[in-house]
């Protein structure tokens, strides 16, 4: 009976050492694999790098005289 106790107090320890190592904050959605869907992916990625890039250059900032 004390081996029973034993094996399932060492189950119940692991148990909460091992909800300690899950991912914390706010999950991504993995992007598409495969399809349509991944080339609208990789298009909106590709959209979304330009215009960061061109919210970096200064030259792409026009000033209205």
């Amino acid at each position: 009976m004390n081996k029973i106790y034993t094996n399932l107090l060492i189950l119940v320890c692991g148990m909460v050492i091992l909800t300690a190592c899950g991912v914390q904050g706010n999950l991504k959605t993995a992007p598409p694999m495969w399809g349509n869907e991944r080339a609208n992916y990789e298009e909106q990625r590709a959209t979304n790098a330009q215009m960061e890039k061109q919210k970096e250059s200064p030259s792409a900032i026009s000033v209205p005289k």
